[in-house]
């Protein structure tokens, strides 16, 4: 993520997960644990079905991807 690559999740104050903020971010089981929800832009990155072979960290990054999914 733009302003982080380390996450740490915690779940009834224990380390549930730490470590690559992208890998994490895009885990529904350990934001479920948490009572989390994707980032909007994980979310809509998978509206829009894009082949790819990581989430990207910012708009930057999504653009660059539309763009060459056209």
């Amino acid at each position: 993520w733009e302003w982080a690559d380390r996450v740490v999740i915690l779940s009834d104050g224990k380390i549930i997960a730490d470590g690559n903020a992208r890998e994490i971010l895009s885990n529904e089981e350990i934001l479920k644990k948490a009572s989390l929800e994707k980032p909007d832009l994980v979310k809509f990155y998978d509206l829009l079905s894009l082949e790819g072979e990581k989430y990207p960290r910012n708009f930057k990054e999504l653009e660059k991807i539309i763009c060459e999914n056209k």
